[in-house]
């Protein structure tokens, strides 16, 4: 008996925790090498924003792909692979909105860490 592929939102919900701790060490690296956090808004890039832009787009994302693979199970994969491969192409959006070294990596360094935990939760395969 073949079993439909669907998102576990416990994987989601594993992911998440995983990307909001690594995102926040990759956070205090970046503010001991001297981040400036500047990306020309009129406020700087801060914990809170980090920790928010992380476990927002994962857990509402999840929850949307969630919803659309129960009625499409084949879109799973173009959801791991699609967000994954957004994440990677959007990650020098940091460097060029900043302009500086440390703040640049690091921003870059948090959309490749929050798109592997995505591609992971939804490639992971787990018992309910």
């Amino acid at each position: 008996m073949e079993s439909r592929a669907t998102i576990n939102f416990k994987n989601i919900l594993v992911a998440t925790a995983g990307a909001l701790i690594a995102n926040a060490l990759v956070f205090a690296i970046a503010n001991a090498a001297g981040a400036s956090w500047d990306v020309g808004q009129p406020f700087k890039v801060g914990l809170a924003l980090v920790l928010g832009a992380t476990a927002g787009p994962m857990l509402i994302g999840g929850y949307v792909a969630k919803l659309i693979t129960s009625k499409r199970p084949k879109a799973l994969n173009v959801f791991a692979w699609g967000v994954l491969a957004f994440t990677v192409l959007g990650s020098p959006s940091g460097w060029a909105a900043s302009g500086e070294t440390a703040t640049g990596i690091a921003l870059g360094l948090m959309h490749i860490v929050v798109g592997i935990a995505w591609f992971l939760a939804l490639k992971t395969k787990r018992s309910n």
